[in-house]
């Protein structure tokens, strides 16, 4: 009687689960996503890094040749921040602390504007050169901050870049200065600081006319401002060279801000991730361990360190993933701080 029951179970269970499978064993298998597969073309790979730019422009009678070296090198300067996407805005001040700002103030100058070497040189023209013969740089700065609060971005690099023929002639010393600047800009935010001057001690041979008083740049109030930045150089406002020291500059900041990035939508386990060139695996992990991206996991994007792979914009790249399913990820990922 017994052994009859047992048999009358099989035979039940037989029924239920022999829907095509073998009748020995039920198989439960656990749905899995598919893998997720993104292409992007690499002219549509933009930087998530950004960075906010103070103009201070000596707007006193002896600059008209130093304001058309600025407005016919505009273009070098920016020449960096617009093939590689930077996320930039810039704003331009003068040396006379009753004047208002001449652009990227009261409505945004940043990378939406369709000709922004245009732009910036039209301002620097409208700045000209009759303001206030007291060229003063680090009390415009404090008042341009103040007054405009909204200028700076959150979590976004600053530079100041500084061009005048003249002394720094501020009622403050760079002691009082520094630290009412950091006060209106963060202590965590990097900045960055190039000074454009008549200094003796940095002029060309031949030196560098000026009917302004002569000052050195070493010892300076502008060799203090650039001292407590993360970056600080100083420049002639006489280099016959001053176009090539334009676009450095514009260079060095967009290396110190480039990141460029694919957002993903989903967020993935970081172990499966595979950046794939020409239908070849690009290396992960650290640059100087020769990776060429890695796993941001706080913004959910592949960073790229540079672009350089690629020779071409039309060229894409693809990114592969399994969806994150919940589950702890135990291999290590391309995770990097870069």
């Amino acid at each position: 009687m017994k052994h009859g029951k047992l048999l009358a179970l099989a035979l039940g269970l037989s029924v239920v689960f022999a829907c095509g499978k073998h009748e020995d064993f039920l198989y439960v298998l656990p749905a899995k996503e598919p893998t997720n597969s993104l292409a992007v073309k690499v002219k549509e790979i933009h930087s998530s890094g950004g960075i906010d730019i103070l103009w201070v422009i000596d707007n006193s009678g002896s600059m008209d040749p130093h304001q058309q070296n600025v407005i016919r090198n505009t273009g070098l300067f920016m020449q960096d921040f617009l093939k590689n996407r930077v996320s930039w805005k810039m704003g331009l001040i003068s040396t006379d602390v009753s004047e208002q700002p001449y652009i990227g103030f009261d409505k945004p100058f940043d990378l939406t504007d369709p000709d922004p070497a245009a732009s910036f040189g039209q301002a620097v023209a409208r700045l000209g050169t009759n303001g206030d013969a007291t060229e003063r740089t680090f009390e415009p700065v404090l008042k341009a901050f103040r007054d405009y609060p909204g200028f700076l971005r959150r979590n976004t690099a600053l530079a100041v870049l500084i061009v005048t023929d003249a002394p720094e002639q501020s009622s403050i010393d760079a002691a009082t200065f520094l630290p009412q600047f950091r006060a209106l800009v963060g202590d965590s935010r990097p900045v960055f600081v190039y000074s454009v001057l008549a200094a003796t001690d940095i002029a060309p041979p031949g030196g560098c006319y000026t009917q302004e008083s002569e000052f050195p740049y070493a010892g300076s109030p502008y060799e203090a401002f650039a001292q407590n930045a993360k970056i600080g150089r100083a420049f002639s406002i006489c280099d016959p060279n001053f176009g090539t020291n334009m676009g450095k500059i514009g260079t060095e900041l967009v290396q110190q801000v480039y990141r460029p990035e694919i957002r993903l939508a989903r967020r993935p386990r970081a172990s499966t991730i595979k950046v794939l060139f020409h239908d070849a695996p690009l290396p992960a992990g650290p640059k100087d361990q020769g990776g060429l991206w890695y796993y941001d996991q706080d913004r959910n994007s592949v960073v790229f360190y540079d672009l350089g792979f690629a020779q071409g914009e039309t060229e894409s790249v693809t990114v592969d993933f399994e969806p994150d399913d919940g589950l702890p990820d135990t291999a290590p990922g391309p995770v990097s701080e870069g």
